[in-house]
């Protein structure tokens, strides 16, 4: 009986062992397929754009399932802003707060200061020139006049305001806008040029905010029509942009957006201004200094929670605030916010999380084109980030496909909308699109960089269509 029932026994445990068998050959022969249609609709997708493309692919599981150039560096643009994001959460916390303080010295005798108005820096990306209304409303309950002057404190921050590496070209542009530790309206001012009364009138300019830091030399003229045709140029190293060209009288107003030098000047010049439209009078000027010790705290600008400025950052791409927050790293873990000390500390934390830090990074927003990192180590990080507390928080600052950011108007009506969560990359020759599919049983990982001649158009559609290809094979809802 004892036989029999042991034969029974083998029997049972082999057809088991077999199904066993049968189910990890099938596994493999399908992961093989997958593996063999991707390789061959990237193929077909990148035939003749020249170039190099690097993709990773890992599943639900955390295994490699696919792998093209893995280790090859390509230029990431802003997939850049990936290591910055999650290396901010790492090492401040999703709760973070920027405290940018107010004070005066000397002494304050029934509403006049004998002494200076302080403003003391924290590297705030996201100060608005509202928020600098309301601080000078504050201050004119206690002060009517000021016997000193306006100091700004950026030390938190050095003052190399932008890259070294950055494009010339780039740099009136908002998305190159400098980097400093005391900054307001995303250190850039907005220029609107409207149409005279009649043709052959100058036309008119309206700066926002309204500032006296800015020099506007104006040759736009108003003629007949609703066209126009105006150009503006920023002054390389000066507040000082040109306007030329037409405007037609019946025309809309033209908006320009450019950016602005000595941003910590920039919040002094504005906060004086508001201070004398609230009646205050400010004798001295506006300078750069130190807060000095035993100052009187009179006012506090404080941040939203880092959790929602990263989301801001990420869903525009918003180059400034990452750049502002590659400094702010370097601040808080070596004393001083600088490029090269942001991304040490980007590199101690890839060493913490595990992942590779065989990088070349030398900004926070991907617009330098030295930046060079493999699909491989950003597939890595965006997997070691799934175990990561502040996991929530990273994924939800991503654009998501057809809905929101930079990929909402990419991919609509297709399997990839509502489901692929990922940061946009684009540079003139480089495309780049890393970060999830969600899928029934987590969330698959992916990276795709092209980095080619080809045209911003073409390339958005090749990575466009390997996400897509992605989301079919791996990402099984």
């Amino acid at each position: 009986m004892r036989q029999r029932e042991l034969g029974a026994f083998m029997i049972l445990f082999g057809i088991l062992l077999l199904l066993a068998c049968s189910y990890f050959i099938f596994r493999g022969l399908e992961m093989e397929s997958k593996v063999s249609e991707l390789s061959k609709s990237i193929d077909n997708l990148t035939r003749g754009i020249g170039g190099e493309v690097g993709v990773c692919v890992i599943n639900e599981r955390g295994e490699l399932v696919y792998a093209l150039n893995p280790d090859m560096k390509l230029i990431p643009a802003s997939n850049v802003k990936l290591l910055t994001c999650a290396a901010a959460l790492h090492i401040l916390g999703p709760s973070y707060t920027y405290e940018t303080k107010v004070c005066y010295s000397g002494t304050l005798v029934n509403g006049t200061l004998y002494g200076d108005i302080i403003v003391k820096g924290a590297g705030d990306p996201s100060i608005t020139y509202e928020d600098i209304r309301k601080l000078a409303k504050n201050i004119s309950s206690l002060i009517r006049l000021i016997e000193g002057d306006i100091l700004v404190d950026e030390g938190i921050f050095d003052e190399e305001y932008v890259e070294e590496s950055w494009e010339i070209e780039d740099l009136q542009y908002y998305y190159a806008a400098r980097v400093s530790g005391l900054s307001v309206e995303k250190n850039v001012i907005k220029i609107v040029v409207s149409p005279g009364r009649r043709e052959g009138d100058p036309a008119r300019v309206d700066l926002i905010p309204k500032t006296s830091y800015v020099e506007v030399v104006n040759y736009v003229r108003t003629v007949g029509g609703d066209k126009s045709d105006v150009n503006a140029r920023k002054v390389f190293d000066e507040n000082k942009v040109i306007l030329r060209g037409e405007i037609g009288v019946q025309s809309d107003p033209v908006e320009f957006v450019r950016t602005v030098e000595e941003p910590s000047l920039y919040f002094g010049n504005l906060l004086m201004e508001s201070l004398e439209l609230e009646g205050v009078v400010v004798r001295g000027t506006v300078r750069k200094g130190v807060l000095p010790e035993g100052a009187v705290e009179i006012g506090l600008i404080r941040s939203r929670p880092l959790s929602e400025l990263v989301k801001e950052m990420m869903k525009r791409s918003d180059n400034m605030m990452a750049d502002h927050l590659l400094k702010t790293i370097g601040a808080f873990k070596y004393g001083r916010g600088s490029f090269e000390n942001g991304v040490r500390a980007v590199t101690s934390f890839l060493d913490e999380l595990g992942v590779p830090n065989n990088i070349m990074m030398v900004d926070g927003s991907g617009l330098s084109r030295l930046n060079g990192v493999s699909p491989k180590i950003l597939a890595l990080l965006l997997q070691k980030v799934k175990d990561q507390p502040y996991f929530d928080y990273f994924i939800n600052s991503l654009p998501i496909a057809g809905v929101d950011g930079t990929l909402k108007r990419r991919m609509v009506g297709t399997p990839a909308e509502g489901r692929v969560f990922a940061k946009t990359g684009t540079l003139s020759g480089v495309s780049a699109l890393s970060g999830y599919v969600k899928s029934s049983k987590g969330e698959v990982v992916f990276s795709i960089m092209v980095n080619s001649p080809a045209s911003r158009e073409e390339l958005r559609k090749i990575v466009d269509g390997i996400c897509l290809e992605i989301v079919r094979l791996f990402g099984s809802q």
